[in-house]
């Protein structure tokens, strides 16, 4: 008799209804993105909820230091009543799959290509009294290799001047003892190959390249003109005033000598007529 009542009472607690609560999750709209260095994304942050919600609360954290957080700009109907956590608060009840603010961020080393980095979202302290929980979310970011036969460097201590990668032309001045330029050239691509041509100043005007090569692309040449600033002695200075004097004295000769010449003409030819006139 006891068995029967325990079974009976096993069944019944089997159609007991039990309340189990669903968890809700937030999450990036993509969680995985491959993307160029230095170049700005905006990311959508939802909520997928069991049930509609009034309220989220969150941090961002970021696993690697070549990405930036610039800014999360929230949903117009909630309000961030926090300054160290989002925590957001809705006048209004949001259905699930509201998108209840937006991540912009971007990745500031161009060097680090290839590698996996990420950016989490995990639930803040602030909502620890909250109905339900949010799930730890996860954003992964692979930076791409940009193939390039662009400088991202291209300078000189010697005579530094202002560089940009889409001019492939410059011009700078040495004094006239330096016999060798430092020219430094850095690709964009590392797998490109720079190759700086002689840089010794044999000559009053010298032309130095950097030819950047990459495989499957097209070879990229930057000149640089180097002019020796050649600075005169006071001898050689007084030596070629004197020369350019000389020069204009000629000059001088050359184009008054024809008009004394017509002028003693004429006046010869007057006097030959005066004698005749007189005889």
């Amino acid at each position: 008799m006891k068995k029967k009542y325990l079974l009976l009472a096993g069944l019944m607690v089997l159609f007991i209804p039990i309340s189990v609560k669903a968890e809700n999750k937030i999450y990036f709209e993509n969680n995985k993105m491959d993307i160029f260095p230095g170049t700005t994304y905006d990311v959508d942050i939802k909520v997928n909820s069991d049930k509609p919600f009034t309220e989220v609360g969150f941090n961002v954290i970021t696993t690697s230091e070549s990405i930036k957080v610039l800014n999360v700009v929230t949903n117009k109907d909630f309000l961030n009543s926090s300054d160290d956590a989002y925590y957001l608060t809705s006048s209004k009840a949001q259905k699930s799959g509201t998108t209840v603010a937006t991540l912009t961020f971007k990745t500031n080393s161009p060097i680090e290509v290839d590698s996996k980095n990420s950016i989490k979202i995990v639930e803040s302290s602030l909502v620890s009294d909250q109905e339900y929980e949010l799930a730890n979310s996860k954003l992964s970011l692979t930076t791409s290799k940009k193939e390039s036969v662009d400088l991202i460097k291209l300078s000189s201590k010697l005579a530094p001047f202002e560089f940009d990668s889409k001019t492939l032309s410059y011009q700078v001045k040495v004094k006239e003892d330096v016999k060798e330029f430092d020219l430094v050239a850095v690709p964009e691509d590392p797998e490109a190959k720079v190759v700086i041509s002689n840089q010794e100043l044999e000559l009053r005007k010298n032309i130095i390249t950097a030819r950047v090569t990459r495989e499957g692309l097209s070879d990229k040449v930057y000149r640089v003109t180097v002019i020796k600033d050649i600075q005169e002695d006071n001898s050689t200075k007084i030596e070629r005033d004197t020369e350019k004097d000389r020069k204009e004295a000629s000059l001088v000769k050359r184009k008054w000598l024809p008009i004394i010449i017509g002028l003693f003409s004429v006046l010869l030819v007057d006097l030959v007529f005066f004698k005749k006139s007189k005889n």
